[in-house]
């Protein structure tokens, strides 16, 4: 069977309303305006990437580092209790783990709120490994973080099978060589039809996919 590599926002958590207005606060600092439009664009991205343009300039690593920092303290603090799975993701998890597959979680969010996510919905101790931002140098739609994973787990790309629900992570997967299913959970099917399959929920794949 397949090795599954899972996305978090949006695959696993619904977390978009919290950072949504993370990044509403922590922007209003630095007088800038930012719409759900420009949100939704940064779907998939690393914070260096979302940082630089949603300020309109370069920034030093330390800069990056230090806004990435804050930023997310503000999401955590303002998602703390509140952070809910998307209906299905739980139980399919559990379901692979029973059946010994091999599972990974792939996400562009900075390790520590992956670690408070996972602890806050009871998945703390699920997956195999686990792939942050911290670990790639380019973010999605860089095929880099799928590769890293499935060197990870000593697979090759066509062995794993990606879950994803933004654009640049299913063109991040297809760029790995692998097959995507894309989860209509943040963007519509239209938008994501070069996945190599289409899901409204977890109870729509198909068990053939992953063998």
């Amino acid at each position: 069977m397949k090795a599954v590599l899972f996305d978090l926002d949006g695959v696993i958590i619904d977390s978009g309303d919290f950072h949504f207005q993370a990044w509403q606060i922590f922007c209003s600092k630095f007088n800038k305006n930012i719409t759900y439009e420009k949100f939704k664009k940064g779907f998939g991205q690393t914070n260096r990437d979302i940082l630089q343009d949603m300020l309109e300039r370069s920034l030093t690593d330390e800069e990056i580092q230090c806004y990435s920092d804050e930023k997310e303290e503000i999401f955590r603090s303002i998602a703390r209790g509140s952070i809910t799975p998307i209906k299905g993701a739980v139980a399919f998890i559990i379901s692979l783990k029973e059946q010994n597959v091999a599972i990974a979680l792939v996400s562009s969010t900075p390790r520590i709120n992956i670690d408070f996510i996972l602890k806050e919905i009871g998945l703390e101790h699920s997956f195999h490994i686990i792939i942050s931002s911290e670990d790639v140098s380019e973010g999605k739609p860089s095929p880099e973080c799928y590769l890293k994973a499935s060197q990870k787990l000593d697979r090759e790309p066509e062995d794993c099978i990606v879950i994803e629900d933004a654009i640049p992570g299913v063109q991040a997967a297809l760029n790995a060589g692998m097959p995507c299913i894309a989860i209509t959970t943040t963007q519509p099917a239209e938008k994501l039809h070069h996945a190599t399959y289409i899901i409204d929920d977890y109870t729509d794949i198909d068990p053939a996919w992953l063998e």
